[in-house]
């Protein structure tokens, strides 16, 4: 990807890049640390342009799991969402102050 059309680095508020209008910049946790997210995202959106990769570790072995299919077939990425257990992060929307957890499933 071109630098020019990078939406990872892009400043947020209402910015245009490549046909992408991204919202206002809001603030959540994800296991007790900052994230910058954008009003109207996914959580999945938000924590891959954060650079976390692992939503939840199994069970039996604790391997790490993330994103697969990004669009709510699969549960690899299930969250805890302000204490609710097995949220799907790409089929939650972002609030203001959302506290987000690692799930151990």
């Amino acid at each position: 990807m071109h630098e020019s059309s990078s939406l990872r680095d892009a400043p947020v508020g209402g910015l245009s890049i490549a046909g992408i209008t991204r919202g206002v910049t809001i603030s959540i946790t994800f296991d007790g640390n900052p994230v910058a997210a954008c009003t109207g995202e996914s959580l999945s959106a938000a924590l891959c342009r954060a650079e976390i990769a692992t939503c939840r570790l199994t069970a039996k072995a604790g391997a790490p799991r993330g994103y697969y299919c990004g669009m709510g077939v699969c549960f690899e990425c299930l969250v805890e969402v302000d204490g609710v257990p097995g949220l799907r992060a790409c089929r939650t929307t972002v609030k203001p102050g959302m506290r987000v957890r690692t799930e151990s499933t």
